[in-house]
């Protein structure tokens, strides 16, 4: 609705999609304050396909993926390169 309010305003412009989420957040604390199995609960795969997959609904092309350091620390620091691999597999589509 803001790109349609936008273009109506300034013409067609390119739109970039910033903060996708990709990492966990809940409801009442910081990310370090989670367990890891309530981490993975709140961020996980399939959660990551499902907000890719609607980000590309939105007809926008191009996306900043908020929380990739959070895959990174799950490869390199909890021994689960899951995430880091689906995110892989994006780029390389």
């Amino acid at each position: 609705m803001k790109n349609w309010v936008f273009e109506k305003v300034f013409g067609p412009k390119e739109v970039w999609v910033v903060e996708l989420q990709v990492e966990p957040w809940g409801p009442e604390k910081l990310l370090p304050d989670y367990d890891l199995s309530l981490q993975k609960d709140l961020m996980n795969v399939e959660r990551f396909r499902d907000n890719i997959s609607y980000a590309r609904r939105t007809g926008f092309d191009t996306f900043y993926l908020w929380g990739i350091e959070w895959f990174y620390w799950l490869k390199e620091k909890q021994n689960d390169p899951d995430l880091w691999r689906e995110a892989g597999e994006l780029l390389r589509a």
